[in-house]
């Protein structure tokens, strides 16, 4: 677990809140867009609330992020030697390197981005960011898609097909129709490459090989409801730096998630080990904003408790 707020964390187990100081904010990426729009069943609205706001990331360093980390510039190379399954983009086309992702802090995006200091990006939308696994472009050097490369189970084969018909998992489209939004808003087409692993090549990475049994590269169009998704994102965002406004913020998590109650047990688990007092939240004044635990202490017993009970700032 990684943990970055270095204010008390205090854990509401009877109202299912965690209050804790929130300062700064990392940007909407592509792997947190569905989680906030609750249309990815892997990653909860708390759990990347949490990550958002720089106090809980589960660190992830298994076989299956050294596989993909080994086995992606593979695909890639795989791609551009086989144009022909991209042949409805058009002919002569080009598989683009994703920028070095230090050069640019992690973010395609941002200002430190050489993508961004070329223009060749969309600056419309400074919340927003990630990281691109290339681009396909046209001869001309026009891009003609986002490169989307993942790695899954062989076992898991058949999420990929619906039909007989492949068909990329929603919250991995909406990843990367962020990014093509990001890029221009012309840009409206995403290569999918995918690399099947067997059990075996998980822990030997570095000797699979990707071919026509094993791998498959689709185009699919962009998420038709993406400027919605985005919209209704960015509103959630913006909600979310409102309630932080004097440095403390509540979210509440759902007790009906097994993952929610995961996540909170690490976050008590961790601020156990930092020698960190589990209280109540902080009351919270009307304008939604928080008060310091100064003035709490200073509040009378009876409005205390009577706050206690009675105001709970709800994120979601």
């Amino acid at each position: 677990m990684s943990n970055y707020a270095g204010d008390k964390v205090r854990i509401d187990r009877e109202n299912h809140t965690v209050t804790f100081s929130a300062a700064k904010f990392k940007k909407i990426t592509g792997t947190r867009l569905a989680s906030i729009v609750d249309r990815n069943e892997y990653c909860s609205e708390f759990e990347v609330a949490c990550d958002i706001c720089k106090l809980f990331k589960e660190d992830i360093d298994n076989k299956f992020t050294r596989a993909g980390t080994a086995i992606e510039p593979k695909i890639r190379d795989y791609v551009r030697r086989n144009g022909q399954y991209m042949d409805e983009l058009g002919k002569g086309l080009k598989v683009e390197d994703p920028a070095d992702a230090k050069a640019c802090w992690f973010d395609h995006f941002g200002k430190s981005s050489p993508y961004y200091k070329k223009g060749l990006v969309n600056c419309d939308h400074p919340d927003f960011g990630g990281m691109v696994d290339g681009y396909v472009d046209f001869s001309d050097g026009v891009r003609a898609a986002v490169l989307e490369i993942k790695t899954a189970g062989a076992d898991k084969r058949e999420s990929w097909f619906r039909d007989g018909k492949f068909t990329v998992p929603e919250h991995y489209v909406l990843q990367a129709s962020l990014y093509c939004k990001l890029t221009s808003p012309e840009l409206r087409k995403i290569v999918f490459a995918v690399g099947f692993l067997e059990e075996d090549d998980y822990e030997a990475p570095e000797s699979w090989e990707p071919s026509s049994e094993n791998t498959y590269v689709g185009v699919t169009d962009i998420h038709p409801e993406i400027d919605i998704v985005m919209f209704d994102a960015q509103e959630w965002y913006n909600d979310l730096r409102a309630r932080a406004m004097n440095g403390n913020i509540t979210v509440e998590w759902s007790s009906d998630s097994k993952r929610d109650e995961e996540v909170v047990r690490m976050i008590e688990e961790f601020a156990e080990q930092q020698g960190e007092g589990m209280t109540p939240p902080a009351p919270m004044p009307a304008d939604g904003g928080f008060s310091t635990a100064d003035t709490y202490k200073r509040l009378d017993p009876e409005e205390n408790d009577r706050r206690r009970k009675s105001i709970q700032s709800k994120l979601f």
